[in-house]
């Protein structure tokens, strides 16, 4: 299967919620082992205590008034956790593990998942976002850019989802992701569009060959498989090839949004030299601007 050790961040709040939902139904269709984490971030315990903001608020703290606090969190934090074992038993998931983390939230995560070979976590999509948000970039965005697994940032809830939508540009890596969003489909009984964006009509050709490529890639992995993915052959007469006119980037946002689609990036496993070159522009790109859920997909 595509992942078999997946990790959720969360915290309580609705994007958090709708990141757990997707790692239930991916854990309950993957037959994966799930963990969650919940992160405590002592800088805003700091800020909320630093004398002048107490004195401007007019508020006397006491003298344990940060090991208070924080002790607090920690019983949110563990009510969280709670309930998400709680909700994993609903879905049948039994092999589940919870952990409390404090530090930096990015940071955090990023050291955390690193031994998970997919990472969940919500986001508000662009449109929800204030000005702040949108110009500092957020965690989720952080983790998919600095992590060196897998990354899937969920922002639309799971019941809004269409299709797997990947998108494919004949790369060794867009191969790898392929197959896996195959796999993942076939998992999930969602249909599978694979789609290249060429910049004009003239490159239509070379497009339509690139997706023959695609297609024979696929139907020689599905040779491969064992009898556990034997319906996974049936399914390939259901995979759509589609070729599209336009600036990569947009297009593909556009195209998932209207369709309701779970995007499918491919990425390099490692990590990337500087921010400006991970995944290469067009990713990049869909990372910072995406409105609806999308998956960074590193090969191991």
């Amino acid at each position: 299967m595509p992942f078999e050790n997946i990790f959720v961040a969360i915290d309580g709040s609705d994007s958090s919620r709708i990141a757990a939902d997707y790692g239930f139904w991916f854990a309950s269709s993957l037959k994966a082992k799930l963990t969650a984490q919940n992160v405590i971030d002592p800088r805003g315990t700091d800020l909320l205590l630093a004398p002048e903001f107490a004195e401007e608020a007019g508020i006397k703290l006491p003298i344990d008034a940060s090991e208070k606090l924080l002790r607090a969190q920690k019983r949110i934090a563990l009510l969280t956790l709670d309930l998400f074992k709680k909700q994993s038993v609903e879905h049948s998931i039994t092999d589940v593990q919870t952990c409390i983390d404090i530090g930096p939230i990015a940071n955090s995560i990023l050291k955390r998942s690193s031994k998970y070979d997919l990472t969940v976590l919500g986001h508000h999509g662009r449109s929800q976002q204030n000005e702040l948000e949108q110009a500092t970039g957020s965690i989720a965005r952080r983790v998919a850019i600095d992590s060196t697994r897998s990354v899937l940032i969920a922002s639309q809830p799971i019941q809004e989802l269409g299709h797997i939508l990947l998108a494919y540009d004949g790369s060794a890596t867009a191969d790898s992701a392929l197959v896996m969003a195959e796999r993942l489909a076939v998992a999930l009984g969602k249909d599978l569009k694979v789609v290249h964006v060429a910049p004009t009509k003239q490159q239509f050709p070379k497009a339509k060959l690139l997706m023959q490529k695609a297609a024979t890639h696929l139907n020689k992995a599905a040779t491969e498989y064992t009898s556990a993915f034997d319906n996974g052959k049936q399914f390939l007469d259901k995979v759509t090839f589609i070729v599209r006119e336009g600036q990569p980037a947009e297009t593909l946002i556009e195209f998932a949004r209207v369709t309701n689609g779970l995007l499918v990036i491919g990425s390099n496993g490692s990590r990337p030299r500087s921010h400006k070159d991970f995944l290469g522009k067009t990713s990049a790109y869909v990372i910072r601007n995406m409105e609806t859920s999308v998956l960074v997909y590193r090969p191991e």
